[in-house]
């Protein structure tokens, strides 16, 4: 067998991150559909765990209901205030969310109040030196920290350090 002395390969065509978007949304919403000569066609439906499109769900629903009561259906435009009894919907609300957030695996970690250690995953944004304590502390959680499936998206915070000689004669 004599190989040709040139041998061209043409550029193969590669759909587009859109059009690859799209056709895993139509998969998804559609479900796959296989054929083989020998068995009849064969779909599957269920895409995703019905326990998590049932979580995805709550959510989606109670950020709809938040969203209704802060702002007027009728001029769309934010309330200027709310209704005691608002503000208690709105945090039953919050706590339904993080609860779907629990049963998905999702776990949000506010830091607010707690000691700090720079061995934790959060970035420091600010550290401010504050008179009477003894260790870091962090006075605000930015962004909280999330676990999800062994992994960690780290979270950032706002610290109080305790204040050095060299802070103390800055002041």
């Amino acid at each position: 067998m004599e190989l040709p002395r040139e041998l061209k390969i043409t550029q193969p065509e590669f759909p587009t991150g859109l059009e690859l978007v799209k056709d895993l949304s139509k998969i998804l919403s559609e479900g796959i559909k296989l054929r083989s000569d020998k068995s009849p066609e064969i779909k599957i439906v269920e895409a995703l765990p019905a326990s998590f499109v049932k979580e995805i769900l709550a959510v989606v629903i109670n950020i709809w209901r938040i969203k209704s009561r802060l702002i007027d259906s009728h001029s769309k435009e934010n309330k200027d205030e709310l209704a005691k009894e608002d503000v208690k919907k709105i945090i039953r609300y919050l706590e339904s969310i993080n609860d779907s957030f629990t049963q998905l695996g999702i776990e949000v970690i506010d830091r607010t109040g707690e000691s700090f250690d720079y061995g934790l995953p959060e970035k420091v944004i600010t550290a401010k030196p504050q008179e009477g304590i003894i260790k870091e502390l962090v006075l605000e959680t930015l962004r909280p920290t999330v676990k999800w499936k062994h992994q960690i998206f780290p979270g950032e915070v706002e610290i109080a350090t305790p204040l050095t000689t060299t802070n103390k004669q800055e002041s």
